[in-house]
């Protein structure tokens, strides 16, 4: 009886953590075997921390300032929903954080100038709410990169996948708003039932990124 109890148990906490995956992703299971090491004591070397410059007269707040240098490091595009309580990680809490500010726009031209590549292309999605013009700008130049980016995958089991910033960008097909005064809930009243492909373009991402 004991052994079928913790059958039980354990088919359960199986099912539960599979139940919780985020809306928009799929759950991957690595099929490489985890590397280890368990002899070698020595401490992972840190990751260098980018510290962006910010002036004087652009008044920020510490807390806007701080949102400004976390977002500037971003390792992965994404996270508005992440682990079991699905809440924004901390780019993109610093994202929100530093869009309430009456100097966004500059300082989002900051993580644009001197920020990673993840980081770069969220800000150009928060422009898109307070700079269209600079968004569009933007979207034409990043549009044209070879490159890729992590992007976090969300949910419970969260991770990361490499994406095409092309493709992240203007994606065949993606949800195109009406404009930063529609929101995503607007765009699905009008919805034909389908599959959902988001990009930064359309406005898809800088929608899902800022909770709006």
């Amino acid at each position: 009886m004991r052994l079928i109890h913790t059958t039980v148990l354990l088919l359960g906490i199986v099912a539960f953590g599979a139940g919780c995956t985020n809306r928009n992703q799929r759950v991957t299971v690595p099929s490489a075997p985890v590397q280890r090491n368990p002899v070698s004591s020595a401490p992972a070397a840190p990751v260098a921390q980018l510290k962006v410059p910010i002036p004087d007269d652009l008044a920020l707040s510490q807390t806007v300032a701080n949102a400004v240098q976390t977002l500037a490091n971003a390792p992965a595009f994404g996270g508005e929903a992440v682990g079991y309580s699905g809440a924004p990680n901390a780019e993109v809490a610093s994202l929100r954080s530093i869009l309430a500010d009456s100097n966004a726009a500059a300082a989002l031209q900051l993580v644009i100038e001197h920020g990673t590549l993840p980081a770069q292309l969220m800000a150009v999605s928060g422009l898109y709410y307070i700079d269209p013009d600079g968004h569009g700008d933007r979207v034409q130049r990043y549009s044209a990169m070879t490159d890729t980016v992590p992007m976090v995958t969300g949910g419970c089991m969260s991770g990361t996948r490499p994406v095409a910033v092309a493709k992240l960008v203007r994606a065949p097909g993606a949800i195109r708003l009406k404009g930063p005064t529609e929101s995503f809930q607007q765009w699905a009243g009008r919805y034909a039932n389908g599959p959902i492909t988001l990009d930064i373009a359309g406005g898809g991402y800088p929608s899902t990124l800022t909770g709006r």
